[in-house]
């Protein structure tokens, strides 16, 4: 005869076996899950980067993703400022990946120095360093007496002759400067995250904010907006901007700002001492007219980026004045259609009309004092803004933007 007590024993191990059986079957159907789970993303993250290599390898072609061989997504490129953001999509039933890329141009040449033949033949004074290939007035590099001391040029690298003309920019940088048929939204009718923090997404439309008053300072912008302004705008060291665009007639930057991002102007842009802007940073001034305008970088600044001076006619070249300051330091291509003092290092490329260099009452043109411009410093991982036209160019991924 069965005890009653055992077969109560006998109910409680079918149920805990029956349990852990369950437990069992549920722990391998939620791994199966996770499993599908991490495979499909995988699979995802695979595709949505092939589909960002040939997005970005195929950048002016009319191609889309069905020429990869990708049926489960599709890419937009589209400008952002002089750079342009390349947004690539891809999808696997309801699960959805995408990415947002800022996208440059590699530089194609060895090119260190740019002076048109104007006028005068370069001269130099004190410790010149030159390593790349030049393009000169003349082949000659004569030394000067400046100072009445002892000069010292290092040159490394072809010279030719370059034309009276300076090569031209693209046409397609005049573009920004066109104002776009958007809606302007003032900066108190914005969205805060935080305190004084304004955000937004690279996978939303790109807001353009109206900035009224002389100041912006005390806020904080991160990521897709264009900040403009139809009169001076003078921004404090207090204002932190990443990867936003900023626009106006005149504008100037505090002693001590630092920030990444674009700047545009139509007539002045002044960098105070000690401003630093990092990597990918636009300096740039389009003056299409016969207007005095100026680019002025202090002491002691340091970009890493592409700064322009561009867009005059011929016969006003004096009229556009550049000045880079002692200590400071440009990674980049500098360009100026126009005068430029050059008191600095340039790690990278110098495209200029002429340059002048001032002792006291004297000034002299075509004349470089204490001046080192390196093609040979400039970073592998740099990549340009698309400055000129070049059908073969090559792009690759700047940032990472989402």
């Amino acid at each position: 005869m069965v005890r009653a007590h055992s077969l109560l024993y006998a109910i409680y191990v079918c149920l805990l076996v029956s349990v852990v059986l369950s437990a069992l079957l549920y722990t391998a159907g939620l791994y199966d899950r996770l499993n599908l789970y991490y495979l499909t993303h995988e699979k995802l993250y695979t595709q949505n980067r092939s589909l960002l290599n040939f997005a970005v390898a195929n950048i002016g072609n009319d191609l889309d993703a069905s020429d990869a061989g990708i049926d489960n997504g599709y890419f937009e490129t589209r400008p952002y400022g002089m750079f342009k953001i390349v947004t690539a999509t891809n999808y696997i039933g309801n699960d959805t990946i995408a990415s947002v890329h800022l996208v440059g141009q590699y530089k194609n040449d060895a090119t260190c120095l740019y002076l048109a033949n104007y006028t005068n033949p370069l001269t130099y004074s004190g410790n010149v360093i030159l390593k790349g290939n030049k393009k000169l007035p003349s082949e000659l590099i004569r030394q000067s007496n400046t100072y009445n001391s002892v000069s010292n040029l290092t040159s490394t690298g072809t010279i030719s002759i370059s034309d009276r003309e300076m090569p031209s920019v693209s046409g397609s940088l005049d573009n920004f400067f066109k104002a776009p048929d958007v809606r302007y939204i003032d900066i108190g009718a914005l969205e805060k995250l935080n305190d004084s923090l304004y955000f937004n997404s690279f996978l939303s439309e790109t807001k353009y904010i109206n900035i009224e008053g002389y100041d912006l300072e005390n806020v904080i912008f991160k990521g897709n907006f264009v900040l403009r302004t139809s009169d001076s705008l003078n921004i404090k060291k207090t204002a932190i901007l990443k990867d936003v665009i900023v626009e106006g007639p005149a504008l100037n930057f505090e002693k001590g700002f630092e920030g990444n991002l674009q700047i545009y102007a139509s007539s002045a842009v002044t960098l105070q001492d000690d401003v630093v802007l990092t990597y990918p940073s636009v300096v740039a001034l389009s003056n299409p007219t016969l207007n005095k305008s100026h680019l002025k970088a202090g002491k002691n600044v340091h970009i890493l980026g592409d700064v322009l001076l561009y867009g005059s006619p011929d016969r006003a070249l004096d009229e556009n004045y550049m000045e880079i300051g002692e200590g400071s330091e440009i990674t980049g291509t500098v360009y100026c259609k126009g005068r430029m003092l050059l008191n600095g290092k340039v790690n990278g490329c110098v495209y200029t009309g002429k340059f002048i260099f001032k002792m006291g009452a004297s000034t002299y043109e075509n004349h470089l004092n204490n001046v080192e411009i390196d093609q040979s410093k400039l970073p592998g991982y740099f990549l340009a803004a698309p400055m000129f036209d070049d059908k073969i160019a090559k792009y690759g991924i700047v940032k990472k933007m989402l």
